[in-house]
């Protein structure tokens, strides 16, 4: 499997208790799909594209798919901080060893 680990554009800064609500800049948006359009140079397709369930992930998850053309992404709440590192590498290791799997996340998980 080719695993591409995205982490987020930059992000609203709001109180930590509403860390999940916090959205992309425009500016975090500009930057990812600049970066998105480079990634495109250089791997061809994605089979598989996973997000946080937190907005900003969601968000640049959708730039993803926009510049990849994809039309699915996959909500998987293993890539929210925090989540259980064990059971992600579980859920990887379900997708095809010729996939290219592309998965949104945070800093530092």
């Amino acid at each position: 499997m080719k695993l591409l680990i995205i982490r987020h554009g930059k992000a609203e800064d709001l109180p930590a208790k509403r860390d999940a609500a916090r959205g992309l800049t425009e500016e975090g948006r500009h930057e990812m799909r600049k970066a998105v359009k480079g990634l495109r140079e250089i791997v061809p397709a994605i089979d598989v594209l996973a997000t946080s369930p937190l907005v900003r992930a969601r968000q640049t998850a959708e730039i993803v798919a926009d510049i990849f053309g994809l039309s699915d992404i996959a909500e998987q709440p293993l890539l929210a901080p925090g989540a259980d590192k064990q059971a992600l590498i579980a859920w990887l290791r379900g997708h095809a060893a010729e996939a290219t799997v592309a998965v949104v996340g945070h800093e530092p998980d």
